[in-house]
């Protein structure tokens, strides 16, 4: 017999944060809220056009055994200066790199701001470049960051094993 899983609140709609890619021709004015970057490896679904999870163990891991283009993306809780609005920045490695670069001897990326360019072609390089310098009396005006890993869980359609108390605690489980 089939366990049929309850719930009386409305779930949200998806994910709190829309994740943001910066296209070809493109560029994205962001300000960091996050600390720190967060990495993951990913696979490429061209079918469905989108990044999904590399999961522990590989031998199990659905894109490993669908033969998917491993990468490696950064994700960072931002502003978006265009678009007024919260959003995770997706990243390849070289521009992660030139973020980390532009940190100087800060140790927090909370409050920096850059602006992140794609030239032609959706395989072109990302470029980031330093607008503004975290000013740390400012920095208790920004929103407070989101943990990238609450977004991606429900947009990839996994839970968490200890989630925080958000909507996002009653998903089901992937295999």
């Amino acid at each position: 017999m089939l366990t049929v899983r309850r719930c009386d609140d409305v779930p949200d709609a998806g994910p709190e944060l829309d994740v943001r890619r910066v296209g070809p021709m493109m560029s994205v004015t962001v300000t960091f809220l996050c600390i720190h970057l967060r990495g993951f490896w990913t696979h490429w679904n061209e079918g469905r056009h989108r990044t999904q999870p590399c999961t522990d163990p590989v031998e199990s891991c659905a894109g490993h055994r669908s033969k998917l283009p491993l990468r490696w993306k950064a994700y960072a809780h931002s502003y978006d200066h265009d678009q007024h609005d919260q959003c995770l920045l997706e990243m390849t490695p070289g521009a992660a790199r030139q973020v980390k670069r532009a940190l100087q001897a800060h140790e927090s990326l909370r409050g920096l701001r850059v602006k992140v360019t794609r030239g032609k072609g959706p395989k072109a390089r990302l470029s980031v470049s330093v607008q503004k310098l975290p000013d740390p009396r400012e920095l208790h005006k920004l929103p407070a960051e989101h943990d990238a890993l609450i977004t991606l869980s429900k947009l990839w359609g996994f839970a968490l094993e200890n989630p925080p108390e958000f909507p996002e605690a009653d998903l089901i489980p992937t295999e």
